[in-house]
């Protein structure tokens, strides 16, 4: 990663991971979930938006009733 200083105390940064560009958050039931890049990443307390076929996986931390939980999805567009 490379920072450059654009004006004083703005600097830009050169990324290489594709997470930065996702801007995507989830919650279940007040807590956040990890986003993570793949179907195969998914572990327990993680999401994974597949956009292709526009949805969205949830592993929800263990306990939780998804049927009644709480669910929080915010994007920025």
């Amino acid at each position: 990663m490379s920072m450059r200083s654009l004006l004083g105390l703005i600097y830009d940064v050169s990324f290489t991971f594709r997470l930065v560009l996702r801007r995507e958050i989830l919650f279940v039931n007040g807590v956040g979930l990890t986003q993570v890049l793949s179907l195969g990443q998914m572990q327990q307390g993680s999401f994974f938006v597949d956009e292709a076929n526009a949805l969205i996986y949830i592993w929800p931390k263990d306990g939780t009733n998804i049927s009644s939980a709480d669910v929080e999805i915010g994007t920025r567009t």
